[in-house]
């Protein structure tokens, strides 16, 4: 079952705002990355208990472009996100892998959000641990 996020009930100028957030964080729901989502937010220089940047938590993370895009219009006009990081990893059990990284990037550069950066990660196992590789460029 999938659950879409709505955004037809708010009008336009309700998505307008100058709050300053940040980043939008894109991520998959599994429980096991939460050890190094720690790590990961702090290379960024940011901790879990702040809330300075937006995180969508879906399963599958970034393969759910539809959720993102929908996400990314208020996180970008609301919340004045100008920084968006997209991840998934290996073994998903919502079916992500490592090129929907580009096909969502693809798709929100598409989608003509002057000022975005766009940021592609890719989280996996190494040894007993989870890791993580830009795939940015």
């Amino acid at each position: 079952m999938v659950f879409a996020f709505d955004l037809t009930q708010f009008r336009e100028e309700e998505l307008l705002s100058n709050s300053d957030c940040g980043f939008l964080f894109v991520r998959c729901m599994d429980h096991r990355l939460n050890d190094v989502w720690v790590r990961f937010l702090g290379t960024f220089g940011l901790r879990p208990e702040r809330t300075d940047y937006d995180e969508l938590r879906i399963a599958g993370g970034a393969k759910n472009v539809a959720e993102v895009l929908a996400h990314l219009k208020v996180a970008f006009n609301k919340h004045g996100v100008r920084k968006i990081i997209l991840t998934v990893h290996e073994d998903c059990a919502g079916g992500a892998v490592e090129n929907d990284l580009f096909r969502a990037r693809a798709e929100i550069r598409s989608a003509n959000y002057i000022g975005l950066e766009v940021r592609l990660f890719y989280f996996y196992r190494s040894g007993s641990k989870w890791a993580w590789r830009d795939m940015t460029n």
